[in-house]
């Protein structure tokens, strides 16, 4: 993922968990949290950018390890997790 969609992913989240405990909030915190700004902010930008760059670099991590355990004569099988996710649910539904 690129920095802007994680820090989008993470706005998201962060205005649904709000909204479900803002009932609860002390009515003095609640101009804290809508004062939070998301555009330019650097410890957010850091953040995004760190994690990135870390999503980038697993996505080599596998595609290098996947080259060299086949350079090696091992026979590699990838499944993703959202499908086996997606047949556990499935399944989970259709047994009895």
């Amino acid at each position: 993922m690129y920095p802007q969609q994680l820090k989008t992913a993470l706005k998201t989240r962060w205005e649904a968990e709000i909204s479900v405990i803002r009932t609860s909030l002390n009515p003095d915190m609640i101009p804290h949290v809508e004062a939070f700004t998301w555009e330019n902010n650097p410890h957010l930008d850091l953040w995004a950018r760190l994690n990135a760059s870390t999503n980038a670099s697993m996505w080599n991590l596998r595609a290098n390890l996947l080259e060299r355990l086949r350079y090696e004569g091992n026979v590699v099988e990838v499944s993703s997790i959202c499908y086996i996710r997606c047949m556990l649910s499935c399944n989970a539904t259709t047994m009895p």
